[in-house]
């Protein structure tokens, strides 16, 4: 893994974009150290992730009707993420400024980070057996099937079944159990030959860039409205881009940041009661 400086500007946000065409990108916005699907953060036991996915598959039908097919168990997990299940499912996307966006878009007083992940390698080394990989991790899942012969996450362009993937260019990673990805390379990179250092990247994005970043990346139509497509984003947005025209109006008029005070007023000739009344 290869951590670099902070990245501060929506110009070098741009530029990593341009020199990594071929990475996902994840944006975290704290600085996490690690990369570990909503699953697996917690000390639960494996039986605890399945008895998770049961009763989604279970109760869903009361209130949904167009839900995969039962043997469909990409597309169940990829509906559990969308609806906030924990999942072995860990988002990216395709853009540097959509991962950029949801590594500054709250938590402004906490550093962040945008991981750039080259999913190639993670293909190459499954290459010949990818397909029973998949099915393994995702019976995993869903019924008591060990998966710990696979020990590398698997890079997934899933079926886009909702309109916020699109807009978000949504790919997966999908997991092992208790495999982490990237405190230490993932078990089998090292003897495909990969080096770590270019095929997963840490970019730190200081907590006192985030707003100005923010701001950037609604000049540029990432915003939580592009991103999120539903009214309660719409409303949202527009209370957040009205706030942003205020802040930039104080930006440039060099009123203080919020809690900094106003410098103390001097004048270096004031005029004196005799200037004032002409005399």
């Amino acid at each position: 893994m290869q951590t670099n400086p902070g990245l501060c500007s929506i110009r070098r946000a741009v530029e990593v974009g341009c020199e990594l065409r071929s990475y996902w990108f994840r944006g975290q916005p704290k600085e996490y150290g690690n990369l570990v699907p909503r699953a697996f953060r917690t000390f639960e036991g494996r039986e605890r992730e399945r008895q998770r996915v049961a009763a989604f598959q279970r109760l869903a039908p009361a209130l949904a009707e167009d839900l995969p097919a039962s043997d469909e168990l990409l597309d169940w997990l990829v509906l559990m993420q969308h609806h906030q299940l924990p999942t072995r499912l860990l988002d990216w996307s395709e853009s540097a400024l959509v991962g950029l966006y949801f590594a500054v878009n709250e938590h402004f007083d906490s550093d962040g980070e945008l991981w750039a992940l080259k999913h190639l390698a993670l293909s190459s080394v499954d290459a010949r057996r990818g397909e029973d990989d998949l099915r393994t991790l995702l019976q995993g899942a869903f019924e008591e099937h060990p998966d710990l012969e696979v020990v590398t996450p698997l890079g997934l362009h899933p079926r886009m079944r909702f309109s916020r993937m699109v807009s978000q260019q949504s790919v997966f990673t999908i997991h092992p159990k208790e495999k982490i990805l990237p405190s230490h390379a993932p078990v089998g990179l090292e003897a495909a030959e990969i080096s770590v250092r270019h095929w997963l990247v840490r970019y730190l994005i200081p907590a006192h860039s985030k707003r100005k970043l923010l701001r950037d990346l609604t000049s540029l139509g990432v915003t939580r409205r592009t991103l999120f497509p539903d009214l309660d984003s719409l409303s949202r947005t527009i209370v957040e881009e009205a706030e942003y025209t205020v802040e930039d109006f104080l930006d440039r008029a060099g009123f203080p940041e919020p809690g900094q005070g106003f410098p103390p007023f001097r004048e270096e000739n004031p005029p004196s009661w005799d200037d004032a009344n002409g005399e």
